[in-house]
């Protein structure tokens, strides 16, 4: 059985059941305690799960940081270099796709307080229009559609 279709079926077992043991899931998928405990360990970090002495609970939905506001938290130095960098290839009248990781959040941040006057930006992500609001020289297009600043 593949990982992901693991980690998937683990979840949903915990959804039924809410707890289980790591016996119970090593006999049930018929793997090693490390690969269970390889795949319990992902599945914490993202929130899923919460690994406890000898089990597993399912995490409660408002418990859980999404896998976004971690990362958000996470190497915010060497993001912000990274948006620095990437700042100085942008020219006027250029069309820039910023996607949704959080190196970008970063680099979103750094377009808006620039002093570009004719850039558009496409984006998949919910954050960055937000971002670039205030900044009335730069157009937004989400993938959802145009971002219409005078409506806010």
């Amino acid at each position: 059985m593949l990982k992901e279709t693991r980690k998937d079926k683990i979840s949903s077992i915990l959804e039924e059941k809410k707890d289980l043991t790591i016996n119970e899931l090593k006999k049930y998928f018929n793997v090693s305690l490390s690969t269970i405990h390889r795949d319990l360990d992902v599945l914490e970090r993202e929130g899923r799960i919460k690994k406890v002495h000898g089990g597993v609970l399912l995490n409660k939905v408002e418990d859980i940081e999404t896998q976004n506001e971690i990362r958000l938290k996470t190497n915010i130095s060497l993001k912000k270099e990274i948006a620095k960098k990437a700042l100085e290839y942008v020219e006027e009248s250029d069309c820039i796709f910023i996607d949704n990781s959080t190196t970008c959040y970063y680099f979103a941040k750094e377009l808006a307080a620039s002093g570009y006057k004719k850039v558009i930006v496409v984006t998949n992500s919910n954050l960055i229009p937000s971002l670039l609001i205030n900044n009335k020289y730069i157009k937004v297009v989400s993938t959802g559609g145009r971002f219409l600043k005078e409506l806010f």
